[in-house]
């Protein structure tokens, strides 16, 4: 039987978290050594294959944990003669690891795309994205596999780091089926119609522009609708939201709701008249999958990979022309026909994405180190 060990520490946001815990849906016949964060033990489910490793001195702090990650646990892969060492944020030990075969996946797009670094202020952002960028460049230069989650991604690495010692495979997200089935409409919610885009509000998320458009649209037509924007806020970037807003007298017109619990966000998306997203920085964003679920129309960034994942079941916009958004959702939002037909594609294309899949995928990948 293989021995696997999986470093998940650094899963401390949702999209991380959200992984792990699919992941353990199911568990090949191999004996993992699994290394959480404190909040993350309890929910990944228990199992007999499953070694749970201890790591108090980790846990303290970013340097802690590299400290541990490049001093304790090579002794521990040696020690307990580990197979298969996978860290999923994409980052190996500054040593080499002797006698272990590695494995890393591509999570973070931010680190290798420029342009979007540079709409933060100078700092320590654009200092630890910088930094970032180094570690995981030497990791996919040595790593025995890279797991890619889009072909975007891969094709990012390939002209970045077009030199790697290993082989790599493309595993999309997937989609928990909760997703799929009838919620009801959120109490938070304003009365009547809304159109609903759901993401952390930060630089390359394009709420500003969103919210110019809306402003856009309702010069052009009757609006009865609301724009809601759902999410948390990178502190600098949500104050300038907000003055957006502000600024353009949307105060009733645009109702900003701060993160909600992630069992509770299917009902946001089945609700809403359309849902947007706006990005223009992912690798495989899980909200724009789990939009799709909803089976309601999508207007969606024209920002690679946002086609690869969506196909002709979205229409597309280029976030930073707030004109292009106001014009796509005059073009659709008062024909009924039209929206149906967007929700029924949207739908159709989400049933391509599952963890069941993700999973087997995952582990025949990692399983097929030798």
């Amino acid at each position: 039987m293989k021995k696997i060990f999986i470093n998940g520490l650094s899963a401390l946001l949702g999209g991380g978290q959200t992984y792990l815990i699919n992941l353990f849906g199911e568990v090949p016949d191999a004996e993992i050594h699994l290394a959480l964060p404190d909040e993350l033990r309890d929910l990944v489910p228990r199992h007999k294959n499953i070694r749970l490793v201890p790591t108090p001195i980790a846990k303290k702090s970013v340097v802690h944990r590299l400290l541990w990650e490049n001093l304790i646990l090579p002794r521990y892969l040696r020690e307990n003669e580990i197979d298969i060492y996978y860290q999923p944020s994409g980052t190996l030990p500054l040593r080499r690891i002797e006698g272990t075969k590695t494995a890393i996946a591509f999570r973070n797009m931010l680190p290798f795309a420029k342009t979007e670094t540079e709409r933060f202020n100078y700092g320590w952002k654009r200092t630890r994205y910088w930094l970032l960028r180094q570690f995981l460049s030497r990791g996919f230069r040595q790593a025995n596999l890279v797991i890619f989650i889009s072909k975007y991604a891969k094709s990012v690495i390939d002209q970045c780091v077009p030199k790697r010692e290993g082989r790599d495979v493309v595993v999309y997200h997937g989609l928990d089926e909760k997703f799929r089935l009838p919620q009801s409409r959120p109490a938070s919610l304003p009365p009547g119609e809304y159109v609903l885009y759901v993401s952390i509000l930060n630089y390359y998320k394009a709420q500003v522009e969103v919210v110019r458009a809306w402003s856009m649209l309702r010069k052009q037509r009757p609006t009865s609708e609301k724009l809601v924007l759902l999410g948390p806020e990178n502190s600098s970037y949500g104050e300038l939201v907000r003055n957006e807003i502000k600024k353009l007298n949307l105060e009733n017109e645009v109702l900003v709701i701060a993160k909600v619990p992630h069992s509770e966000l299917a009902g946001y998306y089945q609700h809403a008249k359309i849902n947007l997203f706006a990005s223009s920085c992912e690798n495989c964003p899980n909200v724009l999958i789990e939009k799709l679920a909803a089976g309601r129309p999508t207007l969606v960034s024209n920002y690679e990979p946002m086609p690869e994942i969506a196909q002709s079941a979205a229409l597309y916009f280029d976030p930073y022309r707030p004109e292009d958004l106001c014009q796509l959702i005059l073009n659709t939002i008062d024909e009924s026909h039209k929206l149906d037909k967007l929700g029924e594609a949207a739908l159709l294309r989400s049933q391509s994405f599952s963890w069941e899949k993700t999973r087997r995928e995952t582990w025949q990948a990692l399983l097929s180190l030798e």
